[in-house]
């Protein structure tokens, strides 16, 4: 009986493991597409306009990445507290009128109607 508990600690204990390390590869992930993201976007926040394609393709990949996030905390893959750095970060993006206006070009293009709210509210300074 003894031995039976000892291996049933073990295997809890390992997939607690193997579920923390997951959400550890998670966050590692999403922090390094952030960067590149940051990286490849024009430096000068100021005179950003979607005038330019590379701006565009920029605040697309900026708006997909939130979407991911979005769907992975909803769905309980990312915690309370890494989500709600997250979303600081959006808040700030969101504050830039060029993402304002890249995300009124580019929301019609998501089909989470929750995303789609959730960015609106983001955008209108509501949340």
């Amino acid at each position: 009986m003894g031995i039976l508990l000892v291996a049933v600690i073990a295997i809890v204990f390992s997939l607690w493991q193997d579920n923390r390390q997951r959400r550890f590869r998670f966050f590692i992930e999403y922090t390094r597409r952030y960067q590149e993201l940051v990286i490849y976007t024009p430096i000068n926040l100021e005179e950003l306009t979607l005038n330019h394609e590379k701006v565009k393709t920029c605040m697309r990949l900026y708006f997909d990445l939130c979407s991911e996030e979005f769907y992975m905390h909803s769905h309980g893959v990312i915690k309370n507290d890494v989500w709600n750095l997250w979303v600081d970060g959006m808040r700030i993006s969101m504050h830039h009128p060029t993402y304002k206006a890249a995300w009124a070009l580019f929301k019609s293009q998501y089909d989470s109607k929750e995303f789609i709210h959730f960015m609106n509210k983001l955008a209108s300074g509501e949340a």
